[in-house]
């Protein structure tokens, strides 16, 4: 058996300090020794690729997620992921995780119809739910949405002040979006009884709770067609396939999209220094066009 040793993300992190200020030492010393500033940079390379760790895994997760819930369920769904192609740090592949989870189950349950109620409403018997991962502007943004019944805001709203969730007063001063957002307030729920698989264990709370806990966000928007998630969280570093691009003397990267990119990729490592990015052998603000024309397309 192969012997594995757990080191948390936290003391990769210090010791990722370590480099930079070695860096930093290096390259202010009289002397110019070129072998020890290979070692460092080597010594670097390991580091930050022991940092993030592939989100790839996590689609055949997904697909068993909503497979197992609605097998439960008597429903049918189809299960469509995009994004997935990249390197994410643990802390946010944790959290990751736990939404997944939870938001697959309510969509499962609270969202996706069953095949004769989808048939009545002229659906298909499949209902579909996108989950699609995209980074931009230094964070990693990612939808769970459900082409399903949506959420109606003001059952949303009367359930909350029936828990004590809410006071009617407040609930009544509430928009459409501020309701919606009450399915984040723990121990909220639209079922009136525990629902098969939505009855047990942690909800949107703990999903929030947990993106909170990274700096970022979780916020939901219902419509007539659907129920969609979007989970932001800030990145240190991320992974992925990139193709250079030539602006002036300097080289920029913008992640491959396919087609004729895919001759001209490369995975590359950036890794945010301050308000700027830097890839693996290149200088600070490296890293570019990664933001809303990157974004996958998501049917909800």
């Amino acid at each position: 058996m192969e012997n594995k040793t757990v080191v948390s993300a936290a003391r990769l992190e210090e010791l990722a300090g370590i480099v930079e200020r070695l860096k930093v030492r290096i390259s202010t010393a009289q002397a110019d020794d070129r072998s020890v500033a290979g070692v460092v940079g080597e010594l670097e390379r390991t580091v930050w690729s022991m940092i993030v760790a592939p989100v790839a895994p996590y689609k055949h997760r997904v697909e068993i997620i909503a497979s197992a819930f609605a097998g439960k369920l008597g429903k049918k769904i189809e299960v469509k992921c995009s994004g997935f192609d990249i390197d994410l740090q643990q802390d946010v592949l944790d959290a990751l995780n736990v939404a997944f989870l939870h938001c697959i189950r309510n969509a499962v349950d609270h969202g996706i119809e069953s095949p004769e109620e989808r048939a009545e409403s002229g659906k298909p018997e499949h209902g579909t739910i996108s989950v699609g991962l995209s980074v931009g502007d230094g964070s990693l943004l990612a939808r769970i949405g459900d082409d399903g019944r949506g959420v109606d805001a003001g059952r949303v709203a009367a359930k909350a002040v029936e828990k004590k969730l809410v006071s009617a007063e407040i609930a009544a001063r509430m928009t459409d979006a501020e309701k919606i957002e009450l399915v984040f307030r723990p121990g909220f729920s639209t079922s009136s009884a525990a629902g098969m698989v939505s009855g047990r264990g942690f909800g949107l709370d703990s999903v929030r709770a947990f993106f909170k806990k990274l700096g970022g966000d979780a916020t939901a928007c219902a419509s007539d067609g659907g129920f969609t998630i979007e989970l932001v969280a800030p990145l240190g570093a991320v992974g992925f396939c990139a193709v250079p691009e030539k602006s002036g003397d300097s080289t920029k990267w913008r992640r491959a999209r396919g087609g004729d990119d895919s001759a001209r990729a490369e995975y590359k490592l950036f890794r945010r220094l301050g308000p700027a990015w830097e890839a693996e052998g290149y200088p600070p603000g490296a890293l570019a066009c990664i933001g809303e024309s990157d974004r996958p397309e998501l049917l909800a």
